[in-house]
């Protein structure tokens, strides 16, 4: 597909971004083509900027790229020619000022760990604490190709459902429910707990 890569830093870089909602209209979704957001974060994965992609998602994150592939998902499984992908997410909530944005990316993230027994007070405690959890555990992960049935399967956790409204799914998951990362080596017994330190 063409298109002007110049174009969309551009768009990126302009102050009049749009915003999650229509000033105009603050309880109506905005008028911005969420096929062009997902389309921008699409393209600056592929050509690798980091830099635009943040600010991009700091203004306005989608929670779906291609349904059911949720932004986090879509990041981890398909952002591999970036450096630590999933970190991605918790610089955009740094940088973001924007309350509906922050409270989207706080959710793409609490999705990520959920039923890891990663806690936090607020969603800014609970983003470093993710953030923190993910980069001393990334060694022995790798990202769990399931996760999108969670969009499929209605387990509960989904886009649609988000955490404001059933913050308890996060904490306690379905048992159905897939998780984003599962563990490179399986041992004989099973699975372990993700959220489990080997060492105690």
């Amino acid at each position: 597909m063409w298109y002007n890569e110049g174009l969309l830093r551009e768009l990126a870089d302009s102050p009049k971004f749009p915003s999650p909602t229509d000033p105009e209209e603050p309880d109506r979704p905005g008028v911005f083509v969420p096929d062009l957001l997902a389309f921008m974060v699409k393209t600056f994965v592929q050509t690798g900027d980091r830099e635009r992609l943040v600010d991009v998602l700091s203004k306005r994150c989608p929670s779906l790229i291609d349904w059911p592939e949720t932004i986090e998902y879509w990041l981890a499984f398909r952002g591999w020619k970036m450096r630590e992908p999933m970190l991605i997410l918790g610089e955009a909530y740094a940088r973001s000022r924007a309350p509906k944005t922050r409270r989207a990316l706080a959710a793409s993230i609490r999705r990520s760990f959920a039923g890891l027994g990663i806690r936090g007070k607020d969603d800014a405690e609970f983003v470093g604490n993710a953030m923190r959890w993910y980069q001393q555990e990334k060694g022995h992960l790798i990202v769990n190709e399931t996760y999108p049935r969670n969009e499929l399967d209605d387990v509960g956790i989904t886009v649609g459902n988000s955490y404001e409204r059933q913050p308890d799914l996060y904490d306690n998951p379905p048992p159905q429910r897939e998780p984003l990362f599962k563990d490179k080596i399986v041992p004989r017994d099973g699975p372990k707990d993700l959220g489990e330190d080997p060492d105690r």
